[in-house]
């Protein structure tokens, strides 16, 4: 999913697009001038409107929770908890803590209002520092969160920015490598590509999980049966 965010963006890029990586650590240190304290997914330099840097977080979660969040605010000192509406709303789950934990939040309200509810928009939510904090206060950069989930589907700024993308292909350059006869537009091509990478990814875990969990039912089976055959 990664790597279809970053062939779309450099396809139609002006300037440097690099992927972050998490794993190295003398790599990552390149991305301190973009963010401190959390590694960039994918950043473009120089890539914003007015020449800052677009710092690109990638995120996927599953659309469903087993449990179910009413989302009150603040209660005490614990953080803000967000509440759970995937079953009536589309990212109704992940868009808001997503957008919490990276971006932050502001503190509104005042203690004595009581735990901020949604229903009513009324009540206290602590400030909280998002892990790119850095890159927006302190180095003035830009953070789009494209966030999908599972089911292969973009949230509105990951929509967003693959239609804004595509203008730009129509307008100027476009290196992308279109394959087979019928031709595709750039936001197709790209959207397809991602979504599939998506539901590859999810089908492959899917899989892996039921060969483990089969796997280790077959050895609890022999077990069980030379336990049998023992006694008997």
């Amino acid at each position: 999913m990664l790597r279809g965010w970053y062939d779309a963006v450099a396809a139609v890029s002006t300037t440097q697009t690099v992927l972050g990586d998490k794993e190295n650590k003398a790599k990552t240190k390149q991305f301190n001038s973009y963010n401190d304290n959390h590694v960039v997914d994918l950043a473009e330099i120089g890539g914003g409107e007015c020449g800052e840097d677009v710092c690109n977080e990638v995120k996927c979660f599953a659309f469903a929770k087993k449990g179910d969040t009413p989302g009150k605010g603040s209660r005490g000192t614990s953080d803000t908890v967000c509440p759970a509406t995937g079953h009536m709303i589309g990212f109704g789950n992940t868009e808001e803590e997503c957008r919490l934990n990276n971006l932050g939040c502001r503190e509104r309200g005042r203690p004595s209002d009581g735990p901020f509810d949604p229903k009513t928009g009324k009540g206290h939510v602590k400030k909280k520092k998002g892990d790119y904090h850095d890159a927006l206060y302190n180095k003035k950069n830009r953070v789009d969160v494209l966030l999908h989930e599972n089911t292969s589907a973009f949230s509105p700024v990951a929509a967003t920015k693959i239609r804004r993308l595509g203008r730009k292909a129509r307008s100027g350059i476009d290196r992308t490598a279109y394959k087979g006869h019928r031709p595709l537009s750039y936001v197709s091509h790209h959207t397809r590509a991602i979504s599939m990478s998506i539901v590859k990814a999810d089908a492959w875990t899917v899989f892996h999980t039921t060969a483990k969990i089969k796997s280790e039912l077959c050895r609890l089976r022999e077990g069980a049966g030379r336990a049998h055959r023992g006694g008997a």
